[in-house]
């Protein structure tokens, strides 16, 4: 989805952590995770509404 587009930027950091031993600041590592929470927020609450519209029952 979309959503997960968002991750993008995140990874890409954190590979330059790994790979190329860039720093990141606090508020970059900060950043990462108010983003990932947002996306784990984002997908749980579609998850959960898929969820109480199948256990709706269908309209007659």
């Amino acid at each position: 989805t979309a959503v997960t587009v968002l991750i993008q930027p995140v990874v890409a950091a954190l590979l330059g952590w790994l790979i190329f031993a860039e720093t990141l600041t606090p508020m970059q590592a900060v950043g990462g995770v108010v983003v990932l929470a947002a996306i784990v927020l984002a997908q749980w609450s579609s998850v959960k509404k898929k969820g109480a519209e199948a256990e709706a029952p269908a309209p007659v």
